[in-house]
């Protein structure tokens, strides 16, 4: 049994043929704490906000929870706008004045981490897709790359594949390719016949590439910290507030105190 405290969220949809499929998400306190699962599978023709708010608020009321109860109504990466003034969120609004709009921070960092990347003195994220790509679609390469390691008696770690879409990625392979890095470098400055984009070249020439490289390898344990801690099963909205200020705290402490490397 819901609590006057419940959360209803609504995640992205999945086709399914010409429908599309959402999830709604409820989490509420009970008497052993604080509990989370799936309301309801919903097919869904048209994302439009008028045809998603009827089916949410149905399938609220369908399973016997009080509409009055809900708190807070959220979204994960739907093309519904859970901020513009009609909206799923501003339907609810309608109904339930003091609602709290959710968002989901972790694409909000993800976000934040990816435009950051602009202001940068180096392309970081271009320089991981470039290097994983040369190896990637060649096993000579691959092979030649491992008689460098051997030369440099190094143990060979694979070049971990950065994924786009999830920024938050990045620091696992800025990791290993600072492990690797001289290897690396070694390889590709010898190359002949200009047999890599000059990105790379520009990366293992200047003095820009590699600060860049060790200022993201600093600060982003910071947001992946902040990142594991709002996926954890029993976070609340409670704790959202202190997990995202307390980030910003320590980025600006570092601003600051001109902490960086």
């Amino acid at each position: 049994q819901a609590t006057p405290t419940q959360v209803v969220r609504y995640n992205d949809a999945s086709n399914k043929g010409n429908a599309k499929m959402l999830p709604i998400i409820v989490q509420f306190f009970s008497k052993f704490g604080v509990k989370h699962g799936i309301l309801e599978f919903i097919e869904q023709e048209h994302e439009s906000a008028d045809p998603l708010f009827n089916n949410i608020k149905y399938v609220i009321e369908a399973s016997g929870l009080n509409l009055n109860q809900l708190v807070s109504i959220g979204s994960d990466n739907t093309n519904v706008n859970v901020g513009n003034n009609h909206s799923v969120f501003a339907l609810f609004n309608k109904l339930l004045s003091r609602l709290i709009k959710g968002n989901c921070y972790s694409h909000i960092l993800h976000n934040s981490v990816k435009h950051g990347n602009e202001y940068l003195l180096f392309d970081i994220e271009g320089v991981l897709l470039k290097i994983y790509s040369h190896f990637g679609r060649s096993s000579i390469r691959s092979h030649e790359l491992t008689r460098y390691f051997e030369f440099a008696e190094q143990e060979q770690k694979v070049i971990l594949k950065h994924i786009r879409i999830r920024w938050l990625s990045l620091l696992q392979s800025i990791e290993r390719l600072i492990a690797v890095n001289p290897v690396i470098k070694s390889y590709f400055l010898n190359l002949e016949n200009n047999e890599y984009p000059d990105l790379l070249l520009k990366f293992f020439t200047s003095n820009k590439g590699e600060c860049s490289l060790y200022f993201l390898a600093n600060v982003l344990p910071e947001v992946q910290a902040a990142n594991l801690s709002l996926e954890r099963e029993y976070t609340t909205g409670v704790n959202l507030h202190n997990i995202i200020t307390s980030l910003i705290r320590k980025l600006n402490n570092r601003l600051q105190d001109d902490f960086w490397l």
